[in-house]
This record gives C-alpha cells, structure tokens and sequence, in this order.
C-alpha cells in the first residue's frame, strides 16, 4: 500500500473540517426527515411498505422493507475537492455461513455546502431545506425515496 505526499493544497481542504462537516450533518438530518415524511404518507405507506426509523442524533435510519432490512448512516470524508459526506444505505444479508452482514447497497452525497447528490457520482442535486422554494414539490425527494427502495431490493 502506497501513502501518497500530503500537499499544502490538501491541508486547505481540511482547515474547516469543523464548519463544513456540521453542514453535511446537518443536511443528513433534513434528508433523514424528508425520507421519513415521504415514506409516511398514505400511498408510500400503502404501496412501498417501507418503515423509516430516524436514529439519534438524526442522521442515520433503521429501514424495514420487503426486501429486507437496511440502514442508513453518515459519515465524513475528504478528497481533492474537499469536504463531503457520504450517506450509505447498507442492507442486510447473508453471507457464505449463513451470517448476517451488513453490504453497501447504495449511496447519497452530501457536499461541504449542504447539496444531496444521487449516488457516487453525477446526479442532478436535491434541495432538503425546508421551505427553500415556496410552493415547491418533493418530487426530487420522492425520486431519492424511490431510488433508495430499489437500490435495496437490487442487492
């Protein structure tokens, strides 16, 4: 395994780690309260079955579906373009013995401004600030919603 030269130009991502890691949280929160709103309504109820339990302090979930179980969690990272969080959605499974293990299933990203993005990479972001856009819709947050459920039953 190779460690590569930590640069000055990478002490500067790091330098409000602090700040920019509380926006991601805080962004994990609002989208763990989006998630569990959309999943609460009668259709979504009715015709996904899912059950979304936020956790303490807010940015992670509990996810029952008839795909099984899942979790989300969040944590955060750094690379050349700075701070970011990454909410995984794992699923649980079992493995070769017959154990359970918790495998990756999907994933959101949550820049050091607050931004969700769709998966690893790419993605049209997802606004889940409340009241941002007076008389906007959640259909992005339905579209997440919607993506986190398949990606679930996909793995």
């Amino acid at each position: 395994m190779s460690f590569p030269i930590v640069t000055e130009q990478n002490h500067s991502k790091v330098r409000h780690l602090v700040r920019e890691s509380d926006q991601v949280f805080q962004s994990a929160r609002a989208l763990s309260a989006k998630l569990k709103d959309i999943f609460e309504r009668s259709h979504p109820k009715d015709y996904w079955g899912v059950s979304f339990q936020v956790l303490e302090p807010g940015h992670s979930a509990n996810i029952e579906t008839r795909f099984g179980a899942a979790r989300a969690s969040t944590t955060v990272h750094v690379n050349e373009d700075g701070i970011y969080g990454r909410y995984l959605i794992e699923k649980q499974k079992k493995d070769d013995r017959g154990e359970l293990v918790w495998v990756a299933a999907w994933v959101i990203r949550i820049s050091s401004e607050g931004v969700v993005y769709p998966g690893e990479s790419g993605g049209d972001p997802v606004d889940v600030r409340d009241n941002f856009f007076p008389g906007g819709s959640d259909s992005d947050t339905v579209r997440l919603a919607l993506s986190l459920l398949y990606s679930i039953g996909a793995n």
